[in-house]
């Protein structure tokens, strides 16, 4: 049984582990504000209308244009640096 204390309460990330991708407890690492809740993706990835609408309504992200646009988010995500458990700001 995982340490609640070390572990996030919705994916089970231990201390220091990233979380699992959609975790709602995940910090975006360029606000710091909950990852699947903050506006960075438009901004970061400076979305025209259609790919904003597109990620607004999230239907499929294994069809196209949104997978695409995922594709483009995680990669970025991974340069700048995921924020592991327990390292939040």
């Amino acid at each position: 049984m995982l340490d609640r204390e070390r572990a996030c309460s919705d994916c089970g990330a231990g201390f220091g582990q990233l979380h699992e991708r959609g975790c709602l407890k995940e910090r975006c690492p360029f606000c710091a504000g909950q990852l699947p809740l903050c506006d960075c993706i438009f901004r970061v990835l400076e979305l025209n209308q259609e790919e904003r609408e597109v990620v607004e309504e999230y239907i499929d992200d294994m069809e196209e244009p949104l997978y695409g646009i995922m594709y483009r988010w995680r990669s970025v995500l991974e340069r700048k640096g995921r924020i592991p458990f327990g390292s939040e700001p």
